[in-house]
């Protein structure tokens, strides 16, 4: 276990994520699930326009054992207009919670996600103009403007 990991999030947050760019604060993803987790909330305070979460190449990271996109600790983001995600798993309800609460966003790509099984793209104040699933298990979708 290193030093790093016994430190709060709070600490690890405000006095070392926000003290780095947002290229390299996005660069500690690759450390752990925890380190994944602090790195989009950084990205969502610094208001980023556009995220992209791209696991494929990474260690500990394989095609049974692929990180699960924690949407219910995800905060909203009202800048965020383009989410890429390759080799992370969402499920039809992560992505319905993206198109309800991320209003600005436009493009959407998901690659590689085996829990994406149904898929509902709907809303009333959906902006969504480009839509890209690749390498999914998608059985079911619905699409509702």
């Amino acid at each position: 276990m290193s030093q790093t990991s016994e430190l709060p999030d709070e600490i690890l947050f405000f006095n070392i994520l926000s003290l780095l760019t947002t290229k390299e604060a996005a660069r500690t993803s690759v450390l752990s699930s925890r380190w994944r987790k602090l790195q989009i909330n950084f990205a969502i305070e610094k208001k980023v326009k556009k995220l992209e979460m791209n696991l494929s190449n990474c260690r500990g990271i394989s095609q049974y054992n692929k990180y699960f996109f924690p949407h219910k600790d995800f905060p909203t983001c009202n800048s965020l207009t383009t989410l890429r995600l390759k080799n992370v798993n969402v499920t039809g309800e992560v992505i319905e919670h993206f198109l309800s609460n991320y209003l600005a966003l436009e493009t959407l790509y998901i690659q590689s996600s085996d829990s994406l099984v149904n898929l509902k793209v709907a809303g009333p104040l959906l902006r969504l103009k480009y839509l890209e699933i690749r390498y999914c298990s998608v059985k079911k979708w619905r699409f509702q403007p």
